[in-house]
């Protein structure tokens, strides 16, 4: 049998294959959960409000503060408006705390001011992008929901970032007011890809701030009269909503995201993310390989050396999947050319399993909202995450189902688009503008 539907035969039996995702059974689900969520009805999309519209104008010379705590990354900016352009004028980057080990509550904002120190004093505007799960407050802080991407803070639920933060800097002896703004980081994508501020603005008839990079998630603009959980106090007509997308549990999983999800610090969480986001996939696939090998899909050889693999990171993958004939880890791993061939499909498959699923939460946002019914004014889908624009093919998987799924049996249409330091960007804004 060819190698191509050997691999294809295996991966459709486990429920890995891209074929054993439904698109409509999908997308119609996502649309139920999203329904549920902002009725704030039992839902595995939180569809938490951001109290956040995507207009507001900034002035010459205004600078912000904006704090990146992401799922790998802490990044700490500043950034000011010069010339008309929100620009970063100094920023520095470390491992974001808890990730390496469980970490305190104190431990966890005290290394945060340790890297704010070089900056706290030049701005009295504090944006804080948070990529976990939150509940934004009407005074702009957030109470968390939970820590992802396997980093754990202890004694940290129902706290609030801010404030918290707040705290810590008056501790350490910091008593200047700040103003803080607390946001979710696709809903500092959109904001950044809705501002004048970041160039030409294009007639599009909505946005979705949509990341994939350790973590997977998406925001959108909602009717403030479909957020039926909303208690008052929010009187424009629209809102930034931040679906949560990571949670979203309506997808049958396979047998090896079954077996993935065993391995992690919430075995019943987050499962759409564990499908697809750069925490997850290298060793998704890994697991899937070391299936294969089982399964007899493999040499002797070749079999051994990939149960040995105790980790597979995206940046070999790609690397491997750029050019499988040439000298890299993975390809000399592989000792003949079938093994090469199987390693490979069975990458590239999961991989277009991930960007269809990724299109599917568009493609139910756009539903949703009725929302892309013009070609000359499309949605604008702002991408950010080194997933998204780094791993081999995803990007071009993605664009192929944005076009097979919601242009041509939809009759919907958007543009994707990136924009250079997006989140730390959309951060300060939201702290300018609020």
């Amino acid at each position: 049998m060819d190698d191509i539907l050997r691999t294809d035969k295996f991966l459709m039996h486990y429920g890995m294959h891209p074929v054993c995702i439904n698109f409509n059974e999908c997308k119609d689900a996502f649309i139920s959960q999203m329904k549920a969520g902002l009725d704030g009805a039992p839902s595995s999309l939180k569809m938490i409000p951001t109290y956040l519209s995507a207009d507001g104008l900034v002035r010459e010379g205004e600078t912000a503060i904006a704090i990146d705590i992401g799922g790998t990354n802490l990044r700490v900016a500043l950034l000011q408006v010069i010339g008309g352009r929100l620009q970063v004028v100094e920023s520095s980057e470390a491992p974001v705390p808890g990730l390496s080990h469980a970490i305190s509550k104190a431990a966890f904002f005290s290394e945060i001011v340790d890297k704010l120190q070089p900056v706290i004093h030049k701005s009295s505007r504090i944006g804080i992008c948070f990529s976990h799960a939150a509940e934004i407050l009407p005074n702009k802080d957030g109470r968390l929901i939970s820590f992802s991407k396997e980093i754990t803070v202890l004694d940290s639920e129902g706290m609030e970032i801010a404030h918290e933060l707040s705290a810590t800097l008056k501790g350490r002896g910091y008593h200047e007011q700040k103003a803080y703004a607390l946001l979710n980081d696709t809903a500092a994508v959109l904001l950044i890809g809705a501002a004048p501020i970041c160039g030409a603005v294009q007639p599009y008839d909505s946005y979705i701030g949509f990341v994939l990079g350790t973590g997977q998630n998406l925001s959108y603009i909602e009717k403030t009269d479909q957020i039926k959980k909303l208690q008052g106090g929010y009187q424009k007509a629209a809102m930034i909503v931040n679906t949560e997308s990571g949670y979203f549990d309506r997808i049958p999983p396979g047998a090896i995201d079954t077996a993935l999800n065993k391995t992690t610090v919430n075995p019943l969480e987050h499962q759409f993310e564990k499908m697809m986001s750069g925490r997850y996939l290298g060793q998704l696939i890994l697991l899937t390989l070391q299936k294969a090998v089982s399964d007899g899909l493999f040499s002797e050889e070749t079999g051994a050396s990939i149960l040995s693999l105790n980790a597979l990171s995206l940046s070999e993958i790609s690397s491997f999947l750029s050019d499988i004939s040439a000298r890299n880890l993975l390809s000399d791993l592989c000792k003949t050319r079938e093994d090469r061939t199987v390693f490979a499909a069975v990458a590239e498959r999961i991989i277009e399993r991930g960007a269809k699923l990724a299109v599917v939460a568009i493609a139910a946002v756009m539903e949703k909202t009725d929302t892309g019914r013009r070609p000359e004014k499309p949605v604008c889908v702002v991408a950010e995450g080194s997933t998204f624009h780094k791993l081999f093919s995803f990007e071009d998987k993605f664009n192929t189902y944005i076009l097979s799924e919601i242009t041509a049996k939809q009759g919907r249409y958007c543009q994707v688009k990136a924009v250079e330091n997006a989140t730390l960007l959309g951060t300060a804004f939201a702290a300018l503008i609020n």
